[in-house]
């Protein structure tokens, strides 16, 4: 199937507010094409008229989320041990938070040194991945959380370190 974005559309249309009824979705292209906008990003995508259904396109607009929102740590390798929901402690998860110990060091690094750097993008990234595959082998599920929803509670876990570390500094000089 042919899909194409006009640039002209992206920068005509705003993503939608509320969920569109089916026929809201399908609007007139140009002749021979219908289009319909992107729910995630508010960019109209064109695709020549074929045999899919408004069923399958209103399908795919809906539920093909962009990779920043799609759900992360939903399998496991083995038999499930536990689901990790929202308000989580890590300290209640002694493998993982082992995992989080041993990378301490090297992650206030990054921070310290290459902060907003690529390089600590892509660190932050392949620790939080890794995070992911122990979570996965230990038998961990995640309940609604995206990769950055999970990157950044590791992050918000460096961040409670190093401000304990400072309030005991405090203390000491008091």
């Amino acid at each position: 199937r042919a899909v194409s974005v006009s640039s002209q559309d992206a920068l005509q249309l705003s993503p939608l507010r509320s969920s569109p009824s089916p026929n809201a979705l399908i609007q007139q292209g140009s002749p021979g094409s219908q289009s319909w906008p992107d729910l995630s990003s508010g960019i109209v995508v064109r695709e020549s008229v074929s045999d899919t259904s408004v069923n399958d396109r209103l399908s795919e607009a809906v539920f093909n989320k962009p990779p920043s929102t799609k759900l992360v740590g939903t399998t496991t390798e083995g038999p499930v041990k536990e689901v990790l929901k929202r308000k989580f402690s890590w300290k209640n998860y002694p493998e993982l938070e082992a995992y989080l110990v041993e990378h301490r060091e090297q992650y206030l690094q990054y921070s310290s040194r290459l902060n907003y750097t690529s390089e600590q993008k892509q660190y932050n990234n392949k620790l939080t991945q890794g995070l992911l595959d122990l979570a996965a082998a230990e038998g961990y599920l995640f309940e609604d959380f995206t990769f950055a929803a999970i990157r950044d509670r590791i992050r918000c876990y460096y961040k409670s370190f190093v401000q304990a570390i400072k309030k005991k500094k405090r203390k000491k000089r008091s």
